[in-house]
């Protein structure tokens, strides 16, 4: 390969690097802004805890009354 041809592939390589960064980070971007939406607009925790004890019979965890 020539010293021509050796810095064309380089420079084509390095610009589809770059490229793909740009666009894996506008994928990013685009993912970090439809999570923070989800976040806000999720409804504050009320609370509620569901309480399991154990069965002595059957050894089987089963919902507190």
């Amino acid at each position: 390969m020539g010293a021509l041809t050796g810095l064309v592939v380089s420079v084509a390589a390095i610009s589809g690097v770059i490229a793909l960064t740009r666009a894996l980070e506008r994928k990013g971007l685009e993912a970090r802004r439809n999570f923070d939406a989800q976040m806000r607009g999720r409804k504050s925790y009320d609370g509620a805890v569901i309480d399991y004890e154990r069965d002595p019979q059957s050894g089987v965890f089963v919902p507190k009354n």
